[in-house]
C-alpha cells in the first residue's frame, strides 16, 4: 500500500485523533483534513499530518499572540504612564521628591528659627506684664505675627540639576546639593 491508498472511515479517524466524528467532519469541511473521492473516507497519513499542522498553527497563532498582546499592552500602559508623568512634570504639577524634601526642610528650619526667637521677642513684654491675661495676650500676638510671616513666605526651588545628575543621586551617590530650596519671608 502507498501513502495515498491507506484510507480510514470518519469513525476510525476520530478514534485515532481522539476527536468526535462531528469534529472530524468540521475539520474536513474547513480544509484541514485533505478531501477524498469517497464520502466518509480519509487518507490516514495526510489527515494526521494535516491535523498536526493545524495544531501547530493553533499554538503559534493563539498562544504566542496572546503573550505578545499582553506584553505590548503592558508596554503601551507603561509608555502612557511615562507620558502622563512627563506631562505633569512639564506642567509644574509634579516635583521630584528630593526637591519636595528640600522645600520641607527649608520650611522646617524657618519655623524653628522663628519659634526659637519667640522667647527673646516676648521676654521683656512678658516680664513687664501685670497679670497672666496680659502674658497670654502678648505671647498670642507674637505667635500670630510668626504664623502670618510663615503664610506669606515664598518657597523657591533653584534648579541646578540635569537628569543625569538626578539619576546619580537616586542610585546612591552622595552628590547632594545640586538643587537648593530657599524660604524667604517678606517681613519688615
Amino acid at each position: 500500500m502507498t501513502k495515498a491508498d491507506y484510507t480510514v472511515t470518519g469513525q476510525q479517524l476520530s478514534d485515532i485523533l481522539e476527536l468526535s466524528v462531528r469534529r472530524v467532519q468540521q475539520l474536513a469541511k474547513e480544509g484541514i483534513l485533505p478531501p477524498t473521492e469517497k464520502r466518509n473516507q480519509y487518507r490516514l497519513i495526510d489527515s494526521v499530518q494535516g491535523y498536526v499542522k493545524y495544531l501547530r498553527g493553533q499554538v503559534i497563532h493563539t498562544d504566542t499572540p496572546d503573550d505578545l498582546r499582553q506584553l505590548k499592552l503592558r508596554q503601551e500602559k507603561a509608555r502612557a504612564e511615562i507620558l502622563e508623568l512627563q506631562s505633569l512634570k512639564d506642567g509644574g504639577e509634579l516635583q521630584h521628591q528630593d526637591d519636595v524634601q528640600k522645600v520641607w526642610i527649608s520650611i522646617a528650619v524657618l519655623i524653628k528659627t522663628r519659634l526659637l526667637a519667640l522667647s527673646s521677642r516676648v521676654a521683656t513684654d512678658v516680664y513687664s506684664a501685670k497679670n497672666l491675661v496680659e502674658v497670654r495676650a502678648k505671647i498670642d500676638k507674637e505667635v500670630d505675627l510668626i504664623l502670618n510671616e510663615l503664610v506669606i513666605t515664598k518657597v523657591e526651588i533653584e534648579e541646578h540639576v540635569n537628569d543625569t545628575d538626578r539619576e546619580s543621586t537616586e542610585h546612591g551617590s552622595d552628590d547632594v546639593g545640586k538643587s537648593k530650596a530657599t524660604a524667604k519671608t517678606n517681613s519688615k
